[in-house]
């Protein structure tokens, strides 16, 4: 299986062959040109550590769109208590990256991948939700879900850190 670094390369080389991409260029070119976009954004296009990163990009966008496909179950769900699928699935992505220590990398990335620009240290929370939902709901909202995941981590590192008295 060819590297997704490999597969940009290919697909520049196919860019200068192609004059009429203009107005129908192919969605996994679109995808691939996204990648680079956010390693040359963040400064490590054209180098070695570029290879491995554009495989960690191309993961992020496919956990992204699992993200983004719980917001379109909770906009059209309308209950009271659709929010809380979505909540989920942005805490496991962001929980993850704390956990892996790649969350404001990781948070810097998907920004850029929804074409926002991003703070100097983006909380991942944050990122997640705004890059995966769309902007109906206000900014105190999406500042309240934040503030109650980075809550929510905090209480579930505490319990996890705490021993359990077994008697």
């Amino acid at each position: 299986m060819r590297s997704v670094y490999r597969q940009i390369k290919e697909a520049d080389a196919q860019e200068d062959e192609c004059e009429d991409w203009d107005e129908d260029v192919p969605e996994d070119i679109v995808r691939l040109w996204d990648i680079k976009q956010v390693l040359e954004s963040d400064g490590i296009w054209g180098t070695p550590e570029a290879v491995g990163a554009a495989d960690e990009v191309a993961a992020l966008m496919r956990k992204l769109r699992r993200v983004q496909g719980a917001w379109q179950r909770f906009q059209s769900r309308r209950r009271r208590d659709a929010v809380y699928g979505y909540l989920e699935a942005v805490f496991k992505v962001a929980r993850r990256w704390l956990a892996q220590g790649t969350a404001r990398r990781n948070a810097r990335w998907c920004l850029w991948l929804s074409q926002k620009d991003p703070p100097e240290n983006p909380e991942p929370f944050a990122a997640v939700i705004a890059s995966t939902s769309d902007d109906s709901d206000d900014r105190r909202t999406r500042s309240k879900w934040s503030r109650a995941l980075r809550y929510a981590a905090k209480d579930a590192e505490n319990r996890e850190i705490t021993p359990a008295i077994v008697d």
